[in-house]
């Protein structure tokens, strides 16, 4: 015999072997009477129940779930009780009445519900004690690098330009008297007096009217019935020689317009509310001295 009548034979067990391994595992497999279902309803252990509560909202509400008539909730009724062993029987004596009891799925991550439970305790406990001098209490965060003096509040000083009698003042008008006094026009579209060495603003002028802007470019259809003047603190590094110099712009334009110089509250700006306004610059200046020393 040659290699080929090799081959043809050990080829030809082969082919046996394989189609008789196929026979034994279909005999088999009709004799395991034994069936896995697995069920697609039993929710993941990974599963936030708020994917759940996003599943049904708010996408059509909540689902209305159907009970089939075939469909029947299972009830325990024979009682159970525990004699001093801790073995548990059915009770014959005296029985207690017979409650239904629904089954309910067992709740899972016990053993994480148990530890979180301990924590609690814990916690509990610890509150009870009572916390020594200078220490802060227990569950009150401490922020130990929290300033010591907070930021003062923002301070505006404001000077209103309004007209008289009812009258407007014009836009053309405006823009003359704003660019004598080197007033220039810039951010949010207002008009800024800049320090000419920082080019950091020192005050700023807005329209009395709602949004408070100009438009350069119709300037000479613009009419007003005012201008407010504003400065704002923590601002100017000298803020009192600021307010002098704005209260001078001020003056400047009312005299020009024909118009009068009222408070925040529209008041008349008396010498009064002049020296108000210098005392609140002075006050806000010292505290700011203090918070920074």
């Amino acid at each position: 015999m040659d290699i080929k009548d090799w081959i043809l034979i050990g080829g030809g067990l082969l082919l046996v072997a394989v189609i008789g391994h196929g026979f034994w595992l279909a005999w088999r497999s009709r004799r395991d009477t034994l069936r896995m279902d697995l069920d697609p309803n039993i929710p993941r252990e990974d599963v936030d129940p708020l994917d759940l509560l996003r599943a049904e909202l708010p996408n059509g509400g909540a689902r209305v779930r159907k009970i089939e008539p075939h469909e029947q909730v299972p009830f325990v009724l024979e009682p159970v009780t525990a004699d001093a062993a801790g073995t548990a029987k059915s009770g014959r004596g005296h029985k207690p009445p017979i409650v239904p009891q629904r089954k309910t799925t067992p709740q899972r991550d016990t053993k994480k519900h148990t530890i979180v439970a301990e924590r609690q305790r814990e916690r509990d406990r610890a509150t009870q004690q009572p916390t020594p001098r200078g220490a802060a209490p227990l569950g009150v965060e401490v922020d130990i690098e929290a300033e010591p003096n907070p930021p003062l509040p923002t301070e505006v000083i404001i000077i209103n330009v309004l007209a008289r009698n009812g009258a407007k003042f014009v836009g053309t008008q405006l823009l003359e008297a704003f660019l004598r006094n080197g007033l220039k026009f810039g951010d949010m579209n207002i008009f800024h007096r800049i320090q000419p060495a920082s080019k950091e603003v020192q005050f700023s002028v807005a329209s009395a009217v709602e949004p408070g802007t100009f438009d350069l470019s119709a300037m000479d259809a613009l009419r007003t019935p005012g201008v407010s003047f504003f400065m704002q603190m923590p601002g100017p590094n000298d803020p009192l020689e600021v307010f002098e110099d704005m209260l001078a712009v001020t003056r400047d334009v009312a005299a020009s317009l024909g118009a009068d110089l009222k408070d925040e509250q529209k008041s008349v700006m008396t010498t009064q509310t002049i020296s108000h306004c210098r005392a609140r610059i002075e006050d806000f200046s010292r505290k700011r001295m203090s918070q920074r020393a």
